[in-house]
Formats: C-alpha cells, structure tokens, sequence
C-alpha cells in the first residue's frame, strides 16, 4: 500500500512507473504467487510535440481534460 500511495503523490512519470513497477514485482513474487493471464497492452499513434498531458501510467487513463494540443 505505501509504495501505491506513493506513486499516486509521485509528480515525475519515471518515479511513478518505477514505483508500480516495485509493487507490481512485490505483488507478483513476494506476496501472491500467481500467474497473469491477461496484461493490458495498447498503442498510441502521435506526432511528437504535438500533444502534452499524455504519460505513461499503470491504468492506461488519459483523461481528455488533461491533453492539449501544442504548436501549429
């Protein structure tokens, strides 16, 4: 729950990942051996410096509010 709780206050997309990445792992190996059937993939198709406000993120959320197209 700590390592959750701080991804959710983390403000750099890196730090974030990192930290869901530990508790993915500690999750997986260390607390409830199991094995996943299904893992969430998807792909995004965008014109660099486009677009801001998309990051990577455990949910794959992007909520439109927070996208902004940038430049001409």
């Amino acid at each position: 729950d700590a390592l959750l709780d701080e991804a959710a206050r983390a403000l750099d997309p890196e730090r974030r990942l990192a930290l869901l990445a530990q508790a993915e792992e500690r999750l997986m190996v260390e607390l409830a051996p199991i094995l996943p059937l299904y893992y969430f993939t998807s792909a995004y198709v965008l014109r660099p410096g486009k677009f801001e406000g998309i990051y990577e993120n455990g949910r794959d959320v992007h909520p439109p509010k927070a996208i902004r197209r940038v430049g001409s």
